[in-house]
């Protein structure tokens, strides 16, 4: 009888087949799991080195209510130089960040072969590449401020009408008017932009024309404007990371007894609607309520009686410095706009108006903040962006 020792050729090549199959499931997933231990360890330490900074300038102040650091990008060396502390890993010295007013508005950290860009109440993200050049950047453009609520700082109206911004949303980087396309439709390239508020160290600019036309609903105003937000972000989708956005618009009313509350989720766009709020506090309305009657930005009243042409002589200049909220629609330079344009009648705020089930807050194309629009088709997405003081001045 003939005993077997060890394996068969066949046998073998199956053990190996085996092992090659077991490799190919494993590897990937041992690799990721490093990978993720990576980025998590990345990202806190992201978030100290944050922190260091924000209790240096807090210590600094404490000792010294005047200390302030230079508004200006600052390379990781220089502020181990002037003594900042941080938990978790030190960055690499291609790192930087652009602080104003003691604060952190935007950053790039860099880590072996990852990055991660940071600001003012964020850390985005951890992937692998190479944060931007250091360059230098202190502000050369100073905005005049008309009036701050809350955590927002509103522009003067002038300011804002004679100082239009040249961005493209896809390099996030400023470019020239001879460059730029302000047209219905047109979502990506060199465009016009206004820039209109600061919160938090980040500019908010709203776009001067509508990229695309949408219903907020079939039928009410009761819930997330969903088909809005998704040809919100198709029309977005090739924009930079660096605009990708961590909030949410929270809509709370009454209409017939019943409350109705819901968040429009921002969280993950790289643009949002601008709302009704921050139109009324744009045009310097205090008096104007979600529940109200709509205005023109002259009179700052309603009424058919009160649009452009029964407007005296100043409240016809007034509007025409909020021309840079309803340019490029329909027949607006009948009412003081600078450039007019066909398919656009308005576009949406997220403001849905209280105490009604289907009407929603609208910028028109006379001048005015209304929800009477008969023709739905014609009102569109005219999105704002949030970027970086150091990207735009």
């Amino acid at each position: 009888m003939k005993i077997k020792n060890g394996f068969t050729l066949i046998e073998l090549l199956a053990i190996i087949v085996i092992l090659a199959i077991i490799a190919v499931i494993t590897v990937p997933i041992i690799n990721d799991m490093l990978s993720d231990a990576r980025k998590g360890t990345i990202k806190n330490s992201a978030y100290g080195y944050k922190r260091g900074i924000e209790n240096f300038t807090y210590d600094q102040s404490f000792d010294d209510s005047d200390y302030e650091l230079d508004n200006k990008r600052y390379i990781s060396q220089e502020l181990k130089n002037l003594g900042v502390k941080i938990s978790g890993n030190e960055p690499d010295n291609n790192s930087w960040v652009d602080i104003v007013d003691n604060e952190i508005i935007d950053g790039c950290l860099q880590f072996g072969n990852y990055m991660v860009y940071v600001g003012y109440d964020y850390v985005g993200d951890v992937s692998k590449g190479e944060c931007d050049t250091v360059g230098e950047w202190s502000p050369t453009v100073f905005p005049i401020v008309s009036r701050t609520v809350g955590d927002t700082t509103y522009y003067d109206t002038s300011w804002i009408k004679s100082h239009p911004i040249y961005y493209n949303p896809v390099t996030n980087s400023k470019c020239s008017l001879s460059d730029s396309t302000s047209a219905f439709g047109i979502s990506s390239g060199c465009m016009k932009w206004y820039a209109y508020s600061e919160t938090n160290g980040r500019v908010n600019m709203l776009l001067d024309h509508n990229i695309t036309n949408e219903e907020w609903n079939t039928s009410n105003n009761q819930s997330e404007p969903s088909a809005l937000l998704s040809a919100l972000d198709e029309s977005t989708s090739d924009w930079s990371n660096r605009l990708v956005r961590h909030d949410s618009y929270e809509v709370d009313w009454t209409y017939g007894g019943n409350n109705y509350s819901y968040s429009i989720d921002y969280s993950g766009k790289k643009a949002r609607l601008i709302s009704a709020e921050e139109i009324a506090a744009a045009t310097e309305n205090s008096l104007w309520s979600k529940d109200g009657e709509g205005y023109y930005f002259g009179s700052m009243a309603s009424g058919d009686e009160a649009g452009y042409y029964y407007q005296n002589a100043s409240q016809q200049s007034r509007q025409e410095s909020f021309s840079w909220l309803f340019n490029n629609m329909h027949e607006c330079d009948s009412y003081g706009c600078d450039n007019a344009q066909e398919d656009v009648v308005a576009y949406w705020t997220s403001t849905p108006k209280a105490d009604t089930e289907n009407e929603v807050w609208c910028v028109c194309n006379g001048g005015c903040l209304d929800t009477d629009l008969s023709n739905v088709s014609y009102i569109g997405i005219r999105p704002v962006i949030s970027v970086s003081k150091s990207t735009v001045y």
